[in-house]
Order: structure tokens, then C-alpha cells, then sequence
């Protein structure tokens, strides 16, 4: 066994002089001699500075310190010390017996990183020996290894070493024995929370994997609060609970608000209640029921919509799906309408239905189907058509808080056809339309952060003589895209879009963060000219406020002219 501990130490010591005590001669030492120990050992020998020397007279202090200097490198298992007189002075002999030559090295214990990677750590040569300082640097880059990794709980629990000269390593890389959920929550979800983790019962801590676990629990939307997790040892310092204390959102509540202002003028305030109803049918299921009322002279219903939504079909099947059916009334513009002289808004019916499917194969990526069925029926002599389509999207997020973004990309893109599929007649508008985005968050500073986003659209109808409105198209200006603009009153309406925006936000304090932004965008009804585009642009100053439901938005832009906005959440 590699003997490491100084009392160890400390006993061959006394042994080792006991063994000697007689033998020592007085006078001037005149050669030092070694005896059994291999060449390949010497070299660590002459690395010790001894405080005997030739030419100076022997103190049996100075060979008892030199005995004990010896024994530090680790890899003597007995020395003795023996004096010789000879005419021209006194021998010194060093009488040493090594421990074996390493002739194998193995790990015990590990399973997060591979024999491999732990061997070109600078393990014992086959063939020599080692000394403990040797063995305390090796453990020490094992277990910066291992936290470099993020297994900050690994450890090496022993390094032994057999008479034949096999070196053992055992290691503790921090074993998730359970993982647990301290707060009030029903017993049924807890399988649903622990299918989100990437941190697993009978799996190995990571810090960084328990950090994003946090951040994926919180993404679920059941809770108002998820702490940093606790860890608990078991007795033998093997294994650990890991436990997140949360705090649950109230499974059923009610919501109302205004939702826009009537950009027609006749129905200025439009309103909503909405219900949500969490755990339904099965644990983690949700229902939202939204009625869509508005006031002229007096309150009035004016439309409604239904969705209901599985994160995992039946809780078995890693497919979430979402179903919905509405009949609302909305306030848009005709795509058509280019100039701010002619441009007219329409109160128009929407009603329909749609299912979507989302496949994630990757925690960062999402593949998602969607089939809509929908009618729009303006409240004006304008034609209504019918909206039957098939689309798919692909979603690539690698931010982890999306409700205040630190770090990280996402990119969206989708693409959707309407009308005729190949052979296929859906029947309805028959158009595609195509939508990207593209955004980008970068930690400049710890209180200090770089934010862009990049969107792109185009929408194609093949059918003619039928008039679309903007939620075919595109319409820029307003508090979500070029601020500075009204809402009621765009610059950029058409069926191609480009838009690009740039922020830069500074954390003054936990409640605070200050925002400098810069807008710049066009929609048109042809393809974007990128050098000849009539541009138009728009810069302000902003502040966020934190909250538990996100961040809220409050800027003062100018563009067209000084605008005011507020929101809930960051632009992007």
C-alpha cells in the first residue's frame, strides 16, 4: 500500500532508526553509498537535499532527519542507515527496501468518465514507483478533471497498491441515489416533473445539468417558484438526494384585461376573460377558455375561443399536442393597402379550429405540425375566403430562461401551405407562406448584456382576385417590432418582411434593467431589395421592471414620432 498518512510515516521512521541506532560512527564522512534501490528511483533519491554531506562530520540528528526526508517520497517501504570507518574517513551506506513497481492501474468507480480520459492525467508509469507527492498531484487532477466536467462532487475515495504492483483507484462521482420535490404538489406529478430532468435516480450529479434542470422545471409553467436544489449525503458519503423546493401555481384561475384597441374605431375597448384549467383529465394537462368581449354603449360578447393542450400524449407518448377552436373578432388591415392615405381597417370574424403535434428529439429542438382550418369573414363588402393549411416548423432554442434571456440562440423557422398540397385539394386560399427568426443573446458583462433578433417573411397566394389582410401578410410598426411607431397607423404593410432589432440591456439592480434599442424594418407586396428598401427605423431608451410573471416593459422611442409603449416582457 502506498503509505500516505505522516503517522505512518512516522512509525517506519522510529523503526528505521531503532534498526540503526548502534550501527553509527563518529568522524568525517568521506562517501555515501545506496543500497537496493533501482536505478529508475534514484533520480527522485537525488532530488531529496540531505543534510548529511561528504567532508562534514556524521550527526546521527542530521541521518535521522534525512531518514525521515526519505521516507516523505513514498516509495520506501524500510531504510536503514549503516557506517563503515575506512582509513580516509567514514562510509555512510543507505541500506533501502522500494515498494513493488507499478505493473497495472485501474479505476474503481467510475462510469461519467472513461478509463481513458483518466489515464492521460499522468497516472504511475508501468514499471517505476511512486512517491506520495505524486499520488496527491494524480488524485488532484482527477478531481479538477471531474469538476471541470461539472461532477463538483466526485471525489477519490483511496488509492492502494498491491505486493504485486497493481495500483487501485477508487472513485465517488456523486451517485443520485433519489431525486425529490419538497413544497405542496399532488403525488400524480411528480413522475410528470421527473420525466423533464436530465438529472436521474441511480445517475450522477452535474452541476450544470442540475442548473438546467431548474431552469426546465420552470419552463413547464406549473410553478410560481423553483429554488436551487438541496443536497443531502447518505452515510457513507457514496450517494445523495437531490431536492428542489417549489412552489406550485394555483392549478385553476381566471384572467381579464384589455386585449386591443379597435384600429376601425368601431369598438374601441376589447376585452377578455380567460379561465385555465390545469390537470383535467390526466396530470399535466391544461384547458384555457377565453371569451373576447367589447364595449360600445355597453359590454357585449364578441367572441370566443377553446384550447386545450398535452405536453405528453397520455403521458406516455413524448408528442405534446395541442387542439384549439375559436370565433373571435379582430381589427386588421388589407394587405393590399400600401399607403398610409388609403389604408383602411376592417373588423373581421375568424372562426376555426386547429390540431398541432411537436416532436422534440433534442432538449434544444422542437419539430412541430399544424393543421388549421379557418374562415375570415369581414363585417364590410369584402369577400371572405377560407383558410385550409398544412404547416411545419422547427424550433432550435438553446436560451434556458426565455422569460429574461442571459445567453444562448433561437431560431425558428416555418413554412406553410395552403389550398392544394401536390395533388391534394384542402380547398380554401392557395398560397405558402414562409417565416424566420433568428435571435441571439450575449453576456457582455456580468450586469451587462447584447440582444438581437432578425425576422424575415414572405407570404405567396396563388389565388387570385381575393383579398387577404395582415394575418396572411405582414405588418410592421408598434411596441412588438418598430417602436415608434402606432399600431393603429404602421408604416409597412405587405406580404414580404424584414425587420432587424438590437438592444442592449444593463441590470441597475434585482428589480431593474435598463434597455438602449435600435429598430429598422420594411414590408412590402415584392421581394425585399436589401440595398434599395425604403427602410424605416426607430431608437429609444426603456426599462423592465421584474415580476413574478416576467419582466415588465415600459419604452419611450421615437420614429415617425414620440411613442410610449408597455408590455409584459421583453420585446425578444
Amino acid at each position: 500500500m502506498l503509505i500516505k498518512r505522516w503517522v505512518m510515516i512516522w512509525l517506519v521512521w522510529v523503526m528505521g532508526v531503532h534498526c540503526c541506532e548502534a550501527a553509527l560512527h563518529s568522524g568525517v564522512l568521506q562517501q555515501i553509498r545506496w543500497v537496493g534501490i533501482p536505478t529508475a528511483s534514484m533520480a527522485m533519491v537525488a532530488g531529496v537535499s540531505l543534510d548529511t554531506k561528504v567532508g562534514r562530520s556524521i550527526s546521527e540528528r542530521r541521518v535521522y532527519d534525512d531518514i525521515h526526508r526519505l521516507y516523505q517520497l513514498g516509495c520506501f517501504q524500510r531504510i536503514e542507515a549503516t557506517t563503515n570507518l575506512t582509513p580516509s574517513g567514514v562510509v555512510l551506506t543507505f541500506l533501502a527496501t522500494v515498494y513493488p513497481s507499478v505493473t497495472k492501474v485501474e479505476y474503481w468507480g467510475n462510469r461519467e468518465l472513461s478509463t481513458a480520459q483518466l489515464n492521460r492525467l499522468s497516472p504511475p508509469q508501468l514499471g517505476g514507483v511512486v512517491s506520495v507527492k505524486q499520488v496527491d498531484e494524480w488524485q488532484q487532477s482527477i478531481e479538477s478533471l471531474y469538476r471541470s466536467r461539472g461532477y463538483d462532487l466526485a471525489k477519490v475515495l483511496k488509492i492502494s497498491m498491491t505486493p504485486s504492483g497493481s495500483v487501485t483507484v477508487e472513485l465517488s462521482e456523486g451517485r443520485i441515489r433519489a431525486i425529490q420535490f419538497s413544497g405542496m404538489h399532488p403525488a400524480n406529478l411528480t413522475s410528470v416533473f421527473l420525466r423533464e430532468l436530465k438529472s436521474k435516480a441511480g445517475g450522477y450529479f452535474n452541476t450544470n445539468r442540475v442548473k438546467q434542470d431548474r431552469l426546465r422545471l420552470l419552463r413547464l409553467g406549473y410553478f410560481e417558484e423553483v429554488l436551487p436544489a438541496n443536497l443531502m449525503d447518505s452515510v457513507d458519503g457514496r450517494d445523495l438526494v437531490l431536492d428542489f423546493p417549489i412552489r406550485l401555481r394555483k392549478q385553476n384561475k381566471v384572467d381579464a384585461g384589455f386585449e386591443y384597441t379597435d384600429k376601425a374605431g368601431e369598438n374601441p375597448i376589447t376585452g377578455f376573460i380567460r379561465s385555465d384549467y390545469r390537470h383535467l383529465i390526466l396530470p399535466s394537462d391544461y384547458l384555457s377558455l377565453k371569451i373576447q368581449a367589447a364595449y360600445q354603449n355597453q359590454w357585449g360578447i364578441q367572441g370566443y375561443s377553446v384550447r386545450y393542450f398535452q405536453p405528453w400524449l397520455f403521458n406516455w407518448i413524448p408528442l405534446a399536442v395541442n387542439v384549439g377552436s375559436w370565433q373571435e373578432t379582430r381589427s386588421e388591415f388589407l394587405t393590399k393597402d400600401l399607403s398610409n392615405q388609403s389604408r383602411v381597417a376592417f373588423n373581421n370574424v375568424r372562426s376555426g379550429s386547429d390540431v398541432t403535434v411537436v416532436w422534440m428529439p433534442l432538449d434544444d429542438l422542437k419539430w412541430t405540425w399544424r393543421y388549421l382550418h379557418e374562415s375570415v369573414e369581414p363585417k364590410a363588402n369584402i369577400p371572405s375566403y377560407l383558410i385550409r393549411s398544412l404547416s411545419w416548423g422547427m424550433l432550435y432554442q438553446t436560451v434556458q430562461d426565455s422569460r429574461d434571456p442571459r445567453n444562448g440562440v433561437l431560431w425558428s423557422l416555418s413554412h406553410e401551405i395552403g389550398g392544394r398540397l401536390g395533388e391534394i385539394e384542402l380547398g380554401g386560399l392557395h398560397f405558402q407562406r414562409t417565416v424566420s427568426q433568428l435571435s441571439g443573446y450575449w453576456d457582455l458583462h456580468p450586469d451587462h448584456m447584447l440582444a438581437a433578433r432578425w425576422m424575415w417573411g414572405t407570404f405567396v397566394p396563388h389565388s387570385t382576385g381575393t383579398f387577404t389582410f395582415e394575418n396572411e401578410g405582414f405588418v410592421l410598426g408598434g411596441a412588438n417590432t418598430l417602436r415608434g411607431y402606432r399600431e393603429t397607423a404602421p408604416p409597412f404593410l405587405g406580404n414580404t418582411q424584414s425587420l432587424l432589432n438590437i438592444e442592449t440591456r444593463h441590470r441597475v439592480s434585482s428589480l431593474f434593467t435598463g434597455v438602449l434599442f435600435w429598430d429598422i424594418g420594411y414590408a412590402g407586396s415584392g421581394e425585399v431589395n436589401v440595398l434599395n428598401a425604403p427602410y424605416r427605423s426607430s431608437f429609444g431608451v426603456g426599462v423592465r421592471f421584474s415580476s413574478p410573471v416576467g419582466p415588465l416593459r415600459f419604452d419611450v422611442a421615437y420614429g415617425q414620432e414620440w411613442m410610449i409603449h408597455f408590455g409584459l416582457g421583453h420585446v425578444f
